[in-house]
């Protein structure tokens, strides 16, 4: 497989992360870099876990809606890495 189609297959497996992916057929020759991307993938929502109840805490919020919070702040952020256009300093891209 190529290095493209590795990458697209993490990609599309962020989207909806319900198999192993390190056991995804066809890919057998990249399982140990799959199986590491889906552990540190996993690991992100263990530390997102301790950070809605820190926010619920906090705001005095549901932890759901903590974590709703998250990951729309998260998803912000991926389209602004999206939608930057280096050298394009007027669209306030990422700091």
């Amino acid at each position: 497989m190529s290095r493209e189609a590795v990458e697209n297959l993490k990609k599309n497996w962020t989207h909806d992360p319900c198999w192993d992916l390190a056991e995804t057929e066809g890919f057998e020759e990249h399982r140990e870099e799959l199986a590491e991307f889906q552990r540190a993938y996993e690991a992100q929502f263990t530390d997102m876990d301790k950070q809605a109840e820190e926010l619920a805490k906090r705001c005095d919020i549901h932890l759901d809606i903590a974590t709703l919070l998250l990951l729309m702040n998260r998803r912000i952020r991926d389209l602004e890495d999206i939608l930057y256009v280096p050298g394009d300093e007027e669209d306030g891209g990422p700091e």
